[in-house]
């Protein structure tokens, strides 16, 4: 999987606007060395700017070695409820469906599904999936902060992680839920971002689109947009356009995005992807019967 992350779908083509379904969508496991300890990923996007797949545990499964990565994760939980464990410091964090969390880059993370049904994530990287010159299994000795056990680098103060803003607007895209940089010192920590905590936005005036930011920092951007339906017309999106790659997944309905610049339809549907490269302009459109849920994804900046 090394040898294409980075440069999927695409190869060794130029990246350009497209649907990503079917056979796009690149089945392996990881990690590949144990199969017994795997889980099932999905990948849809690897740039040199962003990863972006779905992974599944069935009841009672989790991944091991714990795993690590030399960018930024976020987790959008698409169905069920994951446990992910920092074997380091010992903090555990539960998610469930329509919730999600930050990873800061090099923090370990484990996974456990404890449900009783499967569990499914889209995960998102930004910008390196693998750190170089190093694997997960560098992991010392196993020795994991669990119960009864004593942490191997245990958080002193609570003082010391950054914190979210009370009463957050726009103004703080970039740096939510926390500095993107200050994450990243120690000790490094999970950002769980439960409904309350997203950070809520509207797009256009005329036409009008609620945006729920999850993560907004200096490597990746992730919202979730719900396009209404109905009305006198057609319900679309403002124009926009994003420095960096971007990616929309559809949640629920269908949807439609145009790139008035050349004219190019594409259709998706649950489960499927439109990409769209760097200062492309576009808009998102409904022509379904009920509301549009999506995921919009784009790195490095919006």
């Amino acid at each position: 999987m090394e040898s294409i992350f980075g440069r999927h779908p695409f190869g060794n083509k130029d990246k350009e606007a497209c649907v990503i379904k079917g056979d796009l969508i690149k089945p392996y496991i990881a990690p590949e060395n144990d199969p017994f300890y795997s889980d099932i990923n999905h990948l849809y996007l690897s740039t040199d700017r962003i990863t972006v797949g779905i992974f599944s545990l069935p009841p009672g499964a989790s991944y091991n070695p714990p795993d690590i990565h030399s960018g930024d994760e976020a987790y959008f939980i698409l169905e069920g409820e994951l446990t992910v464990q920092n074997p380091v410091s010992g903090q555990v964090e539960c998610i469930k469906k329509g919730e999600s969390m930050l990873v800061p880059a090099f923090a370990y993370h484990r996974g456990f599904n404890f449900g009783a049904g499967m569990m499914r994530t889209l995960f998102i990287i930004a910008p390196d999936v693998v750190p170089k010159n190093f694997t997960p299994e560098d992991f010392s000795g196993g020795k994991d902060a669990k119960y009864k056990s004593t942490p191997i680098f245990p958080f002193e103060q609570a003082s010391d992680l950054p914190s979210f803003q009370p009463n957050a607007t726009m103004q703080n895209l970039g740096g939510w839920p926390v500095d993107g940089e200050d994450a990243r010192k120690g000790p490094l920590a999970f950002y769980k971002i439960p409904e309350d905590k997203k950070l809520a936005v509207i797009h256009g005036t005329d036409n009008p689109m609620l945006m729920k930011f999850l993560v907004s920092n200096d490597v990746f951007h992730i919202c979730e947009i719900f396009l209404p339906s109905g009305g006198t017309r057609s319900r679309a999106s403002e124009i926009d356009s994003h420095k960096g790659d971007s990616l929309v997944f559809v949640l629920e309905s269908g949807m439609t995005v145009f790139l008035p610049d050349t004219r190019t339809t594409f259709e998706a549907f649950p489960g499927e992807a439109v990409f769209i490269p760097e200062n492309v302009t576009y808009h998102i459109l409904n022509h379904g019967a009920s509301t549009l849920h999506a995921l919009l994804i784009a790195a490095p900046e919006l």
